[in-house]
């Protein structure tokens, strides 16, 4: 059965059941979708992860039965039209690299990566690409 309220200077009509006025509880805020803000970088467990998009992944995990670390860069399969192709499972395929690097070379590599971005942000020092 409707009912009507005055908002504004307007009558509105409202069914008795469904009124917002009448029954906020039943009225939930529209679903707002979270964008993933990309790239980004994050820790889950023993792995850190470098997502650059949403088919392209950077890992870097401890493999603790060898002693060493492995750096793996993952891009998702697409056909031509750009659909991600998938298993018979229905998971998507990932073409995958991984680089195996002990401790040591490991350090020395987040140095030197450290030493070049140090110089990249002091604008007075930046390497100049030939």
């Amino acid at each position: 059965m409707p009912h009507t309220h005055v908002i504004d200077n307007k009558v509105l009509t409202f069914d008795n059941a469904t009124c917002p006025y009448c029954h906020p509880e039943q009225q939930r805020p529209p679903k707002q979708e979270q964008q993933e803000i990309l790239p980004r970088v994050y820790r889950t467990a023993k792995t850190v992860v470098l997502k650059i998009s949403k088919i392209t992944l950077i890992t870097l995990t401890p493999y603790e039965k060898e002693k060493c670390y492995l750096l793996t860069t993952q891009r998702m399969l697409r056909d031509q039209q750009g659909k991600a192709l998938r298993d018979k499972n229905n998971n998507p395929l990932w073409t995958k690299i991984t680089v195996r690097a002990n401790a040591q070379k490991l350090k020395d590599f987040i140095t030197q990566a450290s030493i070049l971005l140090r110089e990249t942000e002091n604008t007075q020092t930046a390497p100049i690409r030939n």
